[in-house]
């Protein structure tokens, strides 16, 4: 077992630390070139303790940035400029930290010391100061309070270093035991390496949900965001067998089961919501889907206006208590609240710049993926006929279309109904630039065609994939019970001779 260099100390007038773990460091970083880059990339001056160790590190770190050879003489000279020299010890000082250090096969272990104690110092400082908010302020929501203690402690015990590089060779073993591990596992869709779907088409572009990965989901109002990320939720409990987080900060939880029973049952979402109208054989469907619906393992938190942080203390707990939590669906970007830690003037752009890259990485933490439900912007209904929505339609677009892995538009024509029929008869040759987009639109109109009541043609566009393909899924929306479907043989017969008659027929 690695030497201990001192006995920890925990006197009750300070904070826990270890003055010979710190003295080792300093006197390695004096001693050995190896083994200041290693102490270098592991601890920052806040680590050390007493103000002497972080002054005598301070000038560690000033000649190593400027490539100055790193000695007693150096460190002294640097500190005699600081006019710090002498309150730190001198010589005498600088030569006690060298003695300590009998061999460098310790310097893993003091760092880890060192590193351990300034997060335990840290953790501590933030129960002191929670506990002092507790009896000076008037808490008035309890349960921010406690979101914001639990952040605070979070915060305090992710500054844990971490290894900076994994070898290549190490990672290689990984990526062949995953390979492994999915060669011996029978799946009903063999595209997935994540958690399905539910629709072949987009598991073959996307493979699925993949851990640490966020997906986006964006549409105008009433297009069907919120019914296709509860579709694809309830697929993931029911055929990928995972549970699944909702966060809703739109609908309450009454709302969306009634959405799930629906889509599960199909029947009317009026019916079911009223009530009076689940007659016959109906009422049979909604009960026997009530059940399936009950036994998926979905979790559904309908906490209107929250905030980030409470969101993800949430997820947190959950993950811990479930295991299996395998995927989180956050509906949507636009109503969660700004965290009060935050500058009270970051705009809006700012403030979702914070809240994408935080979701970001609260999937890369839990290692689940995430869907976030956003809303695109106006400009795509004042773009031209063609209103097939793009990556800079999402609101405040730049954080979230850098940060997201996947993000997949909806697009549905009869949304709009505005199509003009103007050149339609006229060949695809003879047609002006604004006739051909005309055709385009009006055969996009007629796939609504012969479709059951209440069903609208979608074109589900993938328009970033940061590990896959891009690409349009076609798919049926069946408005009247919130469910998604894939096309039928014979709809996507019709789709390849509309495609084969008007070359500028975006329905793929």
């Amino acid at each position: 077992m690695p030497e201990r260099s001192s006995e920890v100390q925990y006197n009750p007038n300070h904070l826990p630390h270890s003055d010979g773990a710190e003295q080792y460091c300093l006197g390695a970083c004096m001693l050995s070139k190896a083994a200041l880059l290693t102490v270098c990339s592991s601890l920052v001056e806040e680590d050390f303790f007493t103000s002497s160790h972080r002054q005598i590190y301070r000038a560690i770190v000033q000649l190593n940035t400027t490539n100055i050879e790193v000695n007693i003489q150096t460190v002294g000279e640097v500190l005699e400029s600081y006019h710090a020299y002498e309150s730190v010890g001198g010589p005498d000082y600088l030569n006690e930290c060298c003695d300590v250090v009998t061999t460098l096969e310790s310097l893993d272990f003091n760092i880890s010391l060192v590193n351990n104690y300034s997060v335990l110092r840290n953790v501590l400082i933030s129960m002191r100061d929670i506990d002092h908010r507790a009896g000076t302020e008037d808490i008035e929501d309890l349960d921010i309070f406690i979101a914001e203690a639990e952040k605070s402690i979070r915060d305090a015990a992710e500054k844990r270093t971490s290894p900076y590089f994994s070898s290549v060779s190490e990672v290689a073993k990984e990526v062949q035991e995953e390979l492994n591990s999915l060669e011996n596992v029978e799946k009903e869709d063999e595209d997935v390496i994540g958690v399905t779907t539910g629709f072949k088409r987009i598991n073959q572009l996307t493979q699925g949900f993949k851990k640490d990965e966020v997906t986006i989901i964006g549409a105008r109002p009433s297009v069907g965001k919120t019914a296709l990320s509860l579709n694809f939720a309830f697929n993931a409990a029911t055929m990928g067998h995972v549970s699944v987080a909702i966060f809703s900060l739109e609908m309450d939880k009454k709302q969306l089961v009634r959405r799930l029973v629906a889509s599960s049952a199909l029947v009317n979402l009026t019916d079911i919501s009223i009530g009076t109208r689940i007659r016959g054989n109906n009422r049979e469907k909604v009960y026997s889907a009530l059940s399936r619906v009950a036994s998926a393992p979905i979790y559904i938190d309908d906490t209107p206006g929250q905030r980030l942080s409470e969101i993800e203390n949430k997820a947190k707990k959950l993950k811990a208590s479930d295991p299996n939590l395998g995927l989180i669906v956050v509906d949507y970007l636009g109503l969660i609240a700004p965290d009060k830690t935050g500058r009270s003037n970051d705009n809006r752009q700012e403030e979702v710049r914070k809240a994408s890259l935080a979701i970001k990485n609260l999937a890369r933490e839990l290692h689940v993926p995430i869907i976030l439900v956003c809303q695109l912007n106006r400009g795509v209904d004042e773009r031209g006929r063609d209103h097939r929505p793009q990556l800079s339609d999402l609101r405040e677009s730049g954080a979230i279309e850098q940060d997201a892995d996947v993000v997949m538009l909806l697009y549905r024509q009869d949304y709009y109904n505005r199509v003009s029929k103007r050149g339609e008869n006229k060949k695809y040759s003879e047609q002006t630039e604004g006739e051909r987009m005309a055709t385009s639109v009006a055969a996009s109109e007629r796939l609504n065609e012969g479709l059951p009541e209440g069903t609208s043609y979608v074109e589900l566009i993938i328009a970033k994939n940061r590990n896959g393909e891009t690409g349009t899924v076609p798919l049926f929306f069946r408005k009247n019970y919130g469910k998604y479907e894939a096309p039928t043989a014979e709809w996507e017969k019709r789709m390849a001779e509309e495609r084969a008659s008007h070359p500028d027929f975006n329905g793929d």
